[in-house]
């Protein structure tokens, strides 16, 4: 089953969710962080032709953060299995276009401060059509460990976001929920 943490390394996203990338910080302050409302509201992504299915919702949850709530489906020997991972969800423009941070909310607690400050995903976001978001990680050969402040993270995104090979070539392709029953009505799934 998909990582939700890997996912939005994707914020979204990043979102098969192949093991995106994690940064140890992230991509903007939350006091600088933007909204979008295009973000707002449930997206659904299938993996390839697999029965396995990703639902996120996405909501402001102040004036600067979102809280996504990730909901993945997955089908073992034709029994189903539903897990649900809420995340806090930061965005910022870099070199005109949009990244975006998420961390897992911890357990049991359920505000938005509780949070694992060490490991957040991290997407390119790219508006394709109304209804269509697309999410892409950095390639699995590019390391971030070393960065240690969210202005080193930005730089780095800055200068190398367009070299060839720094992106994934085909990210996780989101569609709004309210757009799959009209434009992809035999993949709708309510869960």
């Amino acid at each position: 089953m998909w990582s939700p943490l890997k996912l939005l390394s994707s914020i979204a996203t990043l979102v098969a969710f192949a093991a995106c990338s994690d940064s140890p910080v992230p991509v903007v302050d939350s006091s600088e962080s933007i909204l979008d409302a295009r973000l707002f509201g449930t997206w659904v992504a299938r993996e390839n032709a697999s029965a396995d299915v990703v639902r996120i919702t996405v909501v402001p949850f102040d004036e600067q953060q979102m809280v996504a709530e990730f909901v993945g489906l997955e089908s073992i020997d034709g029994e189903y299995e539903v897990e649900s991972t809420l995340f806090r969800v930061l965005l910022a423009e870099i070199g005109g276009t949009t990244w975006i941070s998420a961390t897992e909310l911890s357990e049991p607690e359920s505000d938005v401060e509780s949070r694992d400050e060490s490991a957040w995903a991290l997407a390119r976001i790219e508006f394709e059509a109304e209804g269509v978001v697309l999410f892409r990680e950095i390639s699995q050969d590019i390391e971030l460990d070393g960065i240690k402040t969210v202005e080193e993270l930005q730089a780095v995104l800055g200068d190398r976001q367009n070299e060839l090979g720094f992106l994934d070539d085909e990210g996780i392709r989101f569609v709004r929920y309210d757009e799959v029953s009209t434009r992809y009505p035999t993949t709708a799934v309510v869960f």
